[in-house]
């Protein structure tokens, strides 16, 4: 499965662009605040229908005014047959999808076109709060247990129902009225990641192994309430901590990822290249175990591959990436020894907005 067209217009400083991508590598050059990022955000767009620099639609709007679409054909047989085409526009504050020239849903833009990032601001699924995590450990989720979304969203609408009866200070009765599917529910949400999580601790081990060189490091799911409590027997122990609060305090909207090297968490003390290493991968397990089980990997977005990386960690990450079955779209700003081993798709050049490849 790879993108065999890709087209913008007015989205961020690309005027308008139209590439044919090659099937495994591609590669863009060219100088800071050329567009490079902006090539990539867009195809992210595409499969995510979000930016992946927290963006609005409306701040992904160019010169031209407040509209921008971007359009791509998905390739999924090697025999030339036309694969599906993809659109994402936004125009005057409202958005559309369309999937073969029908209008879409943006979770099946989602599941159509499974795309993962490593960019700079990837050090925040690290540094920053649990919420980065979730969203991480859920996206994976997603793409591998098929009934994930309609749990998660059964759960959210009953938790949004019960937070609403908790600001009202509605009666305990009533509480409780949506107590049986916010229940059942979590418990299916909490169970389905971890699952999820034991089948990807293997083939994380294993990246972790390859791109840092290290074996004392661990990942644990916490399920989002007190461990010696079930879902249920944590609601009734907190429900007067959760009136005085106005809000459900425990359940998987809190659960979280720790990440620890041996003793400490990965959040200071580690440099800023292990800890783009480990994003890596973590991006790269994802991707394995979604090959795995859907029969391809996603495509990767690489953002300025080798920023804060020395010449050892460059050389194991660029060695992995030679064995990546996937589309692969990375960003640089020059064609350095360490990029070299890659070179054998199709090498784009981008000036001030405008990519050409290099035949053109």
């Amino acid at each position: 499965m790879w993108l065999s067209a890709l087209a913008a217009q007015n989205f961020r400083c690309l005027e308008k662009y139209s590439i044919e991508p090659h099937a495994r590598l591609n590669l863009f050059v060219g100088a800071n605040a050329a567009g490079k990022t902006s090539l990539l955000e867009s195809i992210f767009v595409l499969g995510r229908a979000r930016s992946f620099r927290g963006s609005s639609a409306g701040e992904l709007a160019g010169p031209a005014g407040q509209h921008w679409g971007v359009r791509g054909r998905l390739q999924s047989a090697d025999d030339g047959t036309p694969g599906s085409a993809m659109l994402m526009r936004w125009q005057n504050g409202q958005t559309s999808v369309h999937i073969d020239s029908h209008e879409a849903k943006r979770a099946e833009l989602v599941e159509r076109l499974p795309i993962q990032v490593i960019d700079p601001a990837q050090h925040r699924l690290l540094e920053d709060g649990p919420g980065y995590r979730r969203r991480y450990l859920d996206w994976g989720v997603f793409h591998v247990e098929h009934r994930f979304l309609k749990v998660w969203r059964t759960y959210e609408r009953a938790l949004r129902q019960r937070n609403q009866a908790l600001r009202q200070s509605a009666s305990d009765r009533l509480l409780r009225a949506w107590d049986n599917d916010l229940i059942n529910s979590a418990v299916q949400v909490a169970e389905l990641r971890k699952a999820y999580l034991e089948r990807l601790r293997p083939i994380l081990n294993h990246h972790v192994g390859r791109l840092l060189g290290i074996e004392r490091w661990t990942v644990e799911l916490q399920q989002g309430w007190r461990r010696e409590l079930g879902f249920a027997e944590a609601l009734d122990a907190g429900r007067d901590r959760d009136r005085r609060m106005r809000q459900t305090v425990e359940g998987p909207h809190r659960a979280e990822l720790r990440i620890r090297f041996g003793e400490h968490s990965v959040r200071n003390h580690v440099s800023r290249g292990q800890q783009k290493m480990l994003i890596a991968a973590l991006v790269l397990a994802q991707a394995e175990l979604i090959r795995i089980e859907r029969g391809a990997p996603p495509i990767l977005l690489i953002d300025d591959l080798p920023a804060e990386l020395g010449a050892e960690f460059q050389s194991r990450f660029v060695d992995v990436l030679k064995t990546y079955e996937g589309q692969l779209f990375i960003t640089a700003l020059q064609i350095d020894p360490g990029l070299q081993a890659l070179l054998g798709g199709t090498l784009f050049h981008v000036e001030q907005g405008q990519v050409r490849s290099r035949d053109d």
